[in-house]
């Protein structure tokens, strides 16, 4: 989570305008529907969880904790609702309660599935990679390759955001390094 909450400020800070952001957090369902779904099924049951700011909430500093804070208590909401996640929700709603976003952040990948370590018979990855601009901006994450410690993050913007991200991205590490 502190990770998403970092990444969602130095985007917002990378961008400098007072606009809103939608954080949108892709949820597996399978386990979490009622009526419950078979064990057996082999397919995606996928729903989102958004959250929204507005980029000025999100640009001073140590604000990635308040970030944190948001994500996680959505998140929670979501998955503790008596109803069910996804009975009578519409991700839409939700995002459009505060305004309408003029960009959404969305994650692919998790670090859980370990994709460095499946070997379809040419050996294992070297190097993983998603691209998408679908929404805004995309951010991958993924268990690295040495160490099931460390996280690989992909972040995926045009080159003029890319460059004012990394230079956000690394200022706000230097205190800690």
């Amino acid at each position: 989570m502190l990770t998403c909450a970092y990444i969602w400020c130095c985007l917002a800070k990378a961008r400098n305008d007072d606009n809103r952001l939608a954080f949108a957090i892709p949820l597996d369902c399978r386990t979490r529907m009622d009526p419950p779904i078979p064990a057996a099924y082999f397919g995606k049951c996928i729903w989102g969880c958004v959250v929204t700011a507005k980029t000025t909430l999100l640009t001073g500093n140590q604000v990635f904790i308040e970030a944190a804070k948001l994500i996680g208590e959505n998140l929670h909401k979501m998955l503790m609702d008596k109803d069910g996640i996804v009975k009578d929700k519409l991700p839409l709603e939700e995002l459009l309660s505060d305004g309408i976003p003029t960009t959404i952040i969305s994650i692919a990948g998790t670090p859980k599935l370990k994709l460095y370590d499946i070997d379809f018979g040419w050996g294992r990855a070297k190097k993983l990679e998603r691209i998408s601009l679908d929404y805004g901006a995309s951010i991958s994450i993924d268990a690295g390759k040495e160490s099931e410690q460390d996280f690989e993050i992909g972040v995926c913007l045009t080159t003029m955001q890319m460059h004012a991200f990394v230079r956000v991205f690394n200022l706000g590490l230097e205190p800690y390094v």
